[in-house]
Parts: C-alpha cells; sequence; structure tokens
C-alpha cells in the first residue's frame, strides 16, 4: 500500500503557515482530514467579539432642604372623669355614672372623632414603716375628642360642665390632606435646592452638568409649634374661668433630599 503525506493547517501565532505531517495509513489519513474539517468549521462559525474601554462617570452629590409653614386646623384633647371611692366597686360607680353624662354631652357636640381611649381602677395605699396598705382606689375613665379649632374651646367647657375633672393639653395639627400636600411642596423646594447647589458646585470649577443621575428623599419630619401649658386646666380649678381660647398656630414642614448630577 502506497503512503502519502497529509497537509494539515496549524495556527502559531499569525499568520497560517504549513507543517507536514509524517505518512500514515488511509485510515489515520482519513480521521485526520475529518478533524481538520472540524477545526476549520468551527473557525469560521465563531463570532467576532469586539471590545470597548469602559469610561468612569463623574458625578456630584448635594443635599438640599425644602420648608413649608402651614396652619393648624384641628385640636385633639383628653378629656377625663376621675372619682375615689373606699372600695373598687364605689370608685368605679362614681366614674361610671359621671362619663355617662360626659358622653351624652360630647356625643352632641361638633367633634370629627370621639374615642374612649382609657378606662382604669388602681388602689390608692399609703405606707407606714414601709409597707405599703391600701386607703382606699381611684378610677378614671379618658376620652379623647377631636375637632375643628374653632370647636374646641365650647366642647371643652361642655365638658367641665357635664362633669369632666381633667383636660389635657390639646394637640394642635392640620388635617392630614394639608400635610401629605405640604410634604409633596417641601420635596420639591429640596430638590430645586439640591441641583442649584450642584450646579454651583460645577460652575464654580468650569465644569457643565450633563444631567441628574439620582435623587433620594432622606428625610420628611413634622415639627409641630404647641400651645403652652396655659391650656392644661383642671376643671376642679377653673371655677369662674372665662370661655376657653384655643389660638391656631402653624406647622413646619421639613424635606431633606440628596441628588447626584453627571458631568
Amino acid at each position: 500500500m502506497k503512503k502519502r503525506s497529509i497537509l494539515v493547517l496549524e495556527q502559531i501565532g499569525n499568520p497560517m503557515k504549513q507543517r507536514a505531517m509524517p505518512p500514515t495509513n488511509s485510515r489515520q489519513g482519513a480521521m485526520r482530514n475529518i478533524g481538520v474539517s472540524i477545526w476549520m468549521s468551527m473557525m469560521l462559525a465563531a463570532p467576532a467579539i469586539s471590545y470597548a474601554k469602559a469610561t468612569d462617570a463623574k458625578t456630584v452629590t448635594a443635599t438640599g432642604r425644602g420648608e413649608v409653614f402651614i396652619p393648624q386646623t384641628i385640636a385633639t384633647a383628653r378629656l377625663s372623669v376621675s372619682e375615689d371611692g373606699k372600695t373598687a366597686i364605689e370608685a368605679q360607680e362614681k366614674v361610671r355614672t359621671k362619663s355617662a353624662k360626659l358622653l351624652k354631652v360630647l356625643k352632641n357636640e361638633k367633634t370629627l372623632n370621639l374615642e374612649t381611649t382609657s378606662v382604669t381602677v388602681n388602689p390608692n395605699t399609703s405606707y407606714t414603716d414601709n409597707k405599703p396598705k391600701i386607703i382606699g382606689y381611684n378610677a378614671n375613665y379618658t376620652v379623647e375628642v377631636k375637632a375643628l379649632i374653632e370647636n374646641v374651646g365650647a366642647i371643652i367647657d361642655d365638658a367641665v360642665s357635664a362633669g369632666a375633672t381633667i383636660v389635657d393639653e390639646p394637640k394642635l395639627t392640620p388635617s392630614n390632606s394639608e400635610i401629605a400636600k405640604a410634604e409633596n411642596n417641601a420635596i420639591k423646594l429640596a430638590t430645586q435646592n439640591a441641583k442649584s447647589r450642584a450646579e454651583a458646585s460645577l460652575d464654580a470649577l468650569g465644569f457643565k452638568p450633563i444631567g441628574v443621575n439620582q435623587i433620594t428623599v432622606l428625610n420628611i419630619s413634622n415639627q409641630p409649634h404647641p400651645l403652652g401649658p396655659t391650656l392644661m386646666r383642671s376643671a376642679e380649678n377653673s371655677g369662674g374661668a372665662p370661655a376657653t381660647e384655643v389660638v391656631a398656630g402653624k406647622t413646619d414642614i421639613v424635606a431633606e433630599v440628596s441628588l447626584s448630577m453627571t458631568y
């Protein structure tokens, strides 16, 4: 049988060069021809891959603050009936009678919400030789009233007349819808403030802004300006006092925003 040499392609660096294979029999030669064909097909079918050098984006970050003042329109007050008795039953019976009268009056007032928040009965104790001794009981009933500020003064007066013995200081706030609207406005102002600061920083260094990369709302706070303690009084000490006047203030809504800008 004649032996023949077969030429195969071998990649050594670039360019391609030929290398003579030693003589083989026909079966070995056929197998080598198949291997060369497969290798050439893979080389031709392989997709081209290109690379581009990535550039680092330059950013500047600034924080901004927005502040909005809105009027307080809602008042929330806690009205309590407190009574003492020799026994827990006696103290509770006194409170139950007075609280029923108080609720009857409050249900006819111009309230936005009326809610019982506490009913308690606790022992009153005294100490002799560092030893506690129960000398009676105290019962307490508390109801929370929410109303428009222009109505809450009359509600407090009527509650005292109906048997309320403690009036807690009213909490004055805007309505929920007013707070939500003010928060959005504060965020807008804070974002504009942060953008202005970022642009000013770039301008100082001679750079031109490209666009906003990221905005993050850092914080939204609600800072009411409460009235002084003159509105918290005990009904037992309010005899002859003029009608309660509740004067509304304003609530400060503050938003803080972080803004990143590319240049």
